[in-house]
C-alpha cells in the first residue's frame, strides 16, 4: 500500500523530476524498453467478446480471458494504510518513523526508489515491471504489518495502482499478495474495485517466501492490468479514475505500519542495505517504452531503522532493516 507521509500534490512534471516523490500508498530492469515476461503480440483485436453467458476480454499479452468479477478476490484484511510521506531524499530530522492519522492512526516507515519518465524528456509511459524476492518479514505483535511494493501514480500522486506482498501480523507470518488503488489521495482498501480473470492467483492469496517473481502494472485497453509471477490476473476499471492512463511516477519500497515510533518489526530480510542477506529488488523495465531506468533512493524516516540503497545497475535496490531490535 501507499507510505508514511502520505500523497503530497506535485503539480507538474518539472516537480517530479526534480524531488524524490512521496510513497505510493500502502494505503505506498535490465533496460528501459525491456519487456514483461508475457510480450505483447504486433496485432490486437477488440477488448471484449461475448462467450455464452460469461464475458471475455483480452489482457496486456493479447490473450482472451474470462471476467470473473470482483468476487474472486480473497480480502486482505487490516488497515487500508497511511499516507506516502513528503517526496526526498533526505531522512527524518527526529528520528523514528512518521505517525499519519488520516484512514487508520499509525506510525510508517519506507525505504525505497523512484523514477518519473519525466526525468528524461517526455516519454509517455503506461506502467512498469520488476523482479521482487518475496520474504516473510518478522512483525512484531504491538505493530501491524510490513510489505513491499511496485507502485504506478498519475503526476500529482493522488491516482495510483499498487501491487505487492504483505505480511499482516493477526493473519500469521506468511506473505500475501495484494492489490490496491487510490483516486483523488484516498485509498480503496486493499482489493476493493479489482476485477479477477483467473481463479489460480487472487489477491490475499499466501506467496511462497524465498522466491523471486515478476509484478507489473501496465494500462491496457482502458484498464489499469495487475500482474504477478506468469499472469496477468486481473484489472482496475479505468473508469474508476475516468481518464487516467500514463505511468507519471513509478515507486518500488518496503513499508512497515506500527503502533510504536520506533518499531520492533523486520523490513524485507530485516537485514540493512549494507549487509549481505537484505532483500533485493532488479530488473525494473517501462511498459510502452520510457527513458533510461536510473533509479534515485526515495524518502526514508530513519536510515538507522529501514534502509534502501540503489545497485550499480541503476535498474534495481536492496532494502530492509530490523526496525530497532527490539
Amino acid at each position: 500500500m501507499p507510505q508514511v507521509s502520505r500523497v503530497v500534490v506535485l503539480s507538474a512534471a518539472l516537480v517530479l523530476a526534480a524531488a524524490a516523490p512521496a510513497y505510493a500508498g500502502a494505503g505506498q530492469a535490465t533496460t528501459a524498453h525491456a519487456r514483461a515476461a508475457a510480450a505483447k503480440p504486433a496485432t490486437r483485436t477488440s477488448s471484449a467478446h461475448a462467450h455464452g453467458s460469461k464475458r471475455l476480454i483480452r489482457d496486456p499479452s493479447g490473450k482472451l480471458v474470462h471476467v470473473l468479477g470482483k468476487g474472486h478476490v480473497r480480502r486482505v484484511s487490516g488497515q487500508s494504510g497511511g499516507p506516502a510521506p513528503v517526496p526526498t531524499s533526505s531522512t527524518s530530522l527526529t528520528g523514528g518513523c512518521s505517525f499519519h492519522t488520516p484512514g487508520y492512526a499509525a506510525y510508517y516507515c519506507h525505504a525505497g526508489v523512484y523514477q518519473s519518465p519525466y526525468d528524461a524528456g517526455s516519454y509517455f509511459t503506461v506502467g512498469a515491471h520488476v523482479l521482487a524476492d518475496v520474504e516473510a518479514p518478522t512483525v512484531a505483535t504491538s505493530d501491524f504489518h510490513s510489505l513491499w511494493e511496485l507502485a504506478v501514480e498519475d503526476s500529482t500522486q493522488k491516482q495510483i495502482v499498487e501491487v505487492g506482498w504483505r505480511v499482516y501480523g493477526p493473519s500469521g507470518p506468511d506473505p500475501q499478495l495484494f492489490v490496491n488503488y487510490w483516486k483523488d489521495g484516498v485509498s480503496a482498501g486493499y482489493g476493493n474495485g479489482f476485477v479477477s480473470t483467473t481463479s489460480l492467483i487472487s489477491p490475499g492469496m499466501y506467496l511462497p517466501t524465498g522466491a523471486t517473481k515478476q509484478f507489473g502494472i501496465e494500462f491496457y485497453q482502458g484498464n489499469w492490468w495487475v500482474y504477478y509471477d506468469t499472469t496477468w490476473f486481473g484489472y482496475f476499471p479505468g473508469s474508476i479514475w475516468g481518464g487516467w492512463g500514463s505511468d507519471d511516477l513509478t515507486q518500488s519500497f518496503g513499508e512497515v505500519s506500527a503502533g510504536e515510533l520506533y518499531p520492533c518489526t523486520d523490513m524485507g530480510t530485516g537485514v540493512l542495505p549494507a549487509y549481505d542477506g537484505a532483500a533485493h529488488v532488479s530488473n525494473f523495465g517501462w511498459y510502452g517504452g520510457g527513458p533510461t531506468v536510473n533509479l534515485q533512493r526515495g524518502t526514508v524516516e530513519d536510515p538507522s531503522l529501514y534502509d534502501a540503497w540503489v545497485d550499480y545497475t541503476g535498474t534495481g535496490f536492496t532494502y530492509g532493516g530490523p526496525g530497532d531490535n527490539c
